[in-house]
C-alpha cells in the first residue's frame, strides 16, 4: 500500500492512498486556527472515503429536478 502526503495547505496535512481501489484521506489539522502556533502533535479533523465508479448516463426524457443533475 503506498501512501501520499499533501502539506499545501498551511496548517493542514492530507495523507492519501488508494488501497483496493477505494481512495481513503486523512486529514490532520496542525493549529488550532490559523493565527495560532502549531500545535505539538497533529490531530485528526476528518476521514474520507470513497470507491470512485462511472455513473450511467441520465436518459433525456428524465425531468429536470432544477439542481442540473
Amino acid at each position: 500500500m503506498s501512501w501520499t502526503r499533501d502539506d499545501r495547505i498551511d496548517g493542514q496535512c492530507t495523507v492519501l492512498t488508494e488501497p483496493g481501489g477505494v481512495a481513503v484521506s486523512f486529514c490532520f489539522t496542525t493549529r488550532d486556527d490559523y493565527d495560532g502556533p502549531l500545535l505539538a502533535d497533529p490531530v485528526l479533523n476528518k476521514v474520507v472515503s470513497h470507491d470512485p465508479h462511472d455513473c450511467p448516463p441520465i436518459p433525456a426524457s428524465t425531468p429536470d429536478d432544477g439542481y442540473g443533475a
